[in-house]
């Protein structure tokens, strides 16, 4: 696993390019007449103002890195994806970039799949726009979203919003704590099936703003359903909450939602207290990448070992054999509840041992006790 910067084995050690205006224009309007396919890997862009504008191709960023990007007109967007085709991006960090008031960083009406990726500090010109989102899709075909081992901090308002797509995310982080409190996601006739991940995000005192957004964490809009399993959703001060994470609060209601699903999750209640966690994410550093944030310890009793082993699996039934950073899990009796597990070899075990009078106790990690 290694993202562009790193130099060491599985790293790309990436060429930096630094051009002006939009780089790459691909098929637009399907000029070719046909799908185009294109892999850009290994390298890394800034200080431009759009990566890439493409129609009908199948892109594929692999260990890319896309920074200090400022996107200039008001029709400028990072990345953009229309008519066909789909973006796949892997390995890869996008970061610091500056985009148009109340403009998206990443429209795209395909498939998209994210992978082991990380999205940080990508923020608005006009700091917390209630309408700016990090993904945006606005047409009616269908599609399908892949997010798996990702993760996503330093928001403005942030929101992933998805339209007619049906939608995985798994063992992923959204460290939503600098966004307006708008709703870190939304799903318009399409179903989201989260597994083993941790959302993190602004508490919510008014049912909308604008009479635009519902849900503080997840708002489903139209026929869509949510299906839920070893999930953390946890607001920054429950305390102040007085709406539900999930928009409308009777989701898991399945005699309305019959495809919905409530099975191992914790949410922070309206009015609640989240001290059980033994988490303090917001003391936590939350630099840019630091993922460390949310790894449940020993006190962290509703989250370890509270998940279902069974369901922590990713869209294609593969099992979630690792959590976020990369540890095995599960590491206990079943999975914790979120992207991480709590990493046993960190704490004392309730091991008993004995020895004769005047024997010594080896407990050295290559031959004694502590290498059990």
């Amino acid at each position: 696993m290694g993202y562009p910067f790193d130099q060491g084995p599985g790293g790309g050690g990436a060429t930096i390019l630094k051009p002006v205006g939009t780089l790459f224009r691909v098929n637009r309007a399907n000029g070719a007449r046909r799908t185009l396919d294109v892999r850009i890997e290994n390298l890394a862009f800034t200080r431009m103002s759009t990566f890439i504008n493409t129609d009908n191709a199948n892109v594929t960023l692999d260990n890319v890195a896309i920074y200090g990007f400022v996107c200039q007109r008001s029709s400028d967007l990072l990345i953009g994806h229309g008519l066909g085709g789909s973006l796949t991006i892997k390995d890869s960090l996008i970061f610091d970039n500056l985009v148009n008031n109340g403009q998206q960083d990443l429209v795209i009406n395909n498939d998209l799949t994210i992978i082991n990726s990380a999205f940080s500090n990508n923020s608005n010109r006009a700091i917390r726009v209630a309408s700016d989102r990090l993904v945006s899709m606005t047409d009616s075909t269908s599609k399908n979203v892949i997010i798996r081992d990702s993760y996503f901090d330093g928001l403005d308002s942030g929101a992933l919003e998805f339209k007619n797509a049906s939608v995985e995310i798994s063992n992923s982080v959204y460290d939503g704590r600098d966004a307006t409190p708008t709703r870190a996601i939304k799903v318009i006739d399409g179903d989201l099936t989260l597994t083993n991940s941790t959302w993190y995000y602004t508490s919510k005192t008014i049912n909308n703003i604008g009479q635009i957004f519902q849900g503080t964490h997840i708002e489903l809009a139209g026929s869509a359903q949510l299906i839920a399993r070893n999930n953390l959703l946890l607001s920054t001060n429950s305390a102040t909450n007085t709406i539900p994470l999930v928009y409308p609060a009777n989701w898991d209601d399945t005699g309305v939602f019959a495809r919905a699903v409530n099975d191992n999750n914790y949410l922070s209640r309206i009015n609640g207290d989240d001290s059980a966690l033994n988490l303090s994410p917001l003391h936590c550093v939350n630099a840019s990448f630091n993922r460390n944030c949310f790894v449940p310890n020993a006190l962290s009793t509703p989250l370890v070992d509270q998940g279902n082993t069974a369901d922590a699996l990713y869209g294609d039934g593969a099992p979630i054999s690792k959590d976020l950073l990369g540890e095995l899990r599960a590491q206990g009796a079943s999975v914790d509840i979120g992207a991480y597990e709590k990493h046993e070899t960190l704490y004392a075990h309730a091991d008993h041992y004995q020895t004769n009078e005047g024997v010594n106790l080896i407990v050295s990690t290559a031959n004694g006790v502590l290498s059990q």
